[in-house]
């Protein structure tokens, strides 16, 4: 069940921390333990703790030059080219991550529609329909976006033309753009999934954007975007995972081939506008 998997991944953050706390003095100790600082590392990503994984990555691969999985993953972490990649087995999922994303006009124009479409939202779907096992959220869709969208969808695009081989993807030709506001409130949440159908519309999605925003001081606990390790042959490890934690007005970009979630979502204010909110998107190959 998909709150099964989000309690398991909320459950894991204490035991990741404690790991962190024993791995880190040991390596600390003897920084020449290359292994011991790999696992440090890979449970600082697992937390979301990214600049202090990137740090480690870099001493492990100062120690042993030959680790090529660490060197592919400070590609990754530091947005260098991600077009080669490594026959190694599972690996990190190349993703584009901006701060201060938006004109702060703008991101009062889409508070403004937040409050005008209260009413609008409705229960968010999956491909197949109403699965509340695999998603809780509520969705605003695109046609209360009309005044945003140029914007949105041109400032989106403008930093793919910029970071196109941080993605891992060749250059393509951007076809039809989706657009959806999105709102996690106290219990949301969506299941490990890819954004690629198998056949219909969503088969031509390439790349999937979101645009977080929130209410500061943030009144919510989780909603961390998990991107989970991938093969070259598209399978996915559930135990191997970068965790992205959002911070208000900003923008991730990844493959919409990847497997990802949304973890759990607690709020310590019941008002819907307190919540997690996100601009949520695909960008589709011309056809």
């Amino acid at each position: 069940m998909a709150l099964d998997a989000n309690l398991a991944l909320a459950a894991s953050i204490p035991l990741l921390q404690k790991a962190v706390a024993v791995l880190r003095p040991a390596w600390e100790k003897n920084p020449g333990d290359w292994q011991t600082g790999w696992k440090l590392a890979e449970r600082l990503r697992q937390l979301g703790s990214l600049q202090e994984a990137l740090k480690v990555y870099s001493d492990v691969l100062s120690v042993n030059p030959g680790c090529r999985e660490a060197d592919y993953i400070l590609r990754v972490l530091t947005g260098c080219d991600a077009t080669h990649r490594p026959r190694l087995g599972f690996t990190p999922v190349p993703f584009v991550y901006r701060e201060d994303f938006l004109p702060r006009a703008l991101l009062e124009r889409l508070w403004q529609c937040v409050s005008d479409n209260a009413g609008q939202f409705r229960q968010s779907r999956v491909v197949a329909g109403l699965v509340h096992s695999a998603r809780n959220s509520r969705v605003l869709g695109s046609n209360s976006l009309s005044a945003f969208r140029s914007e949105v969808t041109g400032a989106v695009l403008r930093e793919l033309r910029a970071s196109m081989s941080r993605l891992g993807l060749p250059p393509f030709d951007v076809g039809d753009k989706e657009l959806e506001l999105v709102s996690h409130g106290d219990g949301g949440y969506y299941h490990a999934h890819a954004d690629v159908g198998s056949s219909g519309y969503s088969r031509e999605r390439a790349v999937s954007f979101v645009i977080y925003f929130f209410r500061e001081p943030k009144l919510f606990a989780g909603g961390d975007l998990v991107l989970y390790d991938t093969s070259k042959e598209a399978a996915c490890s559930l135990s191997r995972y970068t965790r992205i934690v959002p911070r208000n007005n900003s923008l991730l970009m990844f493959p919409s081939s990847a497997y990802h979630q949304v973890t759990l979502v607690s709020t310590s204010d019941p008002r819907p506008e307190f919540g997690r909110f996100s601009i949520t998107g695909w960008l589709h190959h011309e056809s």
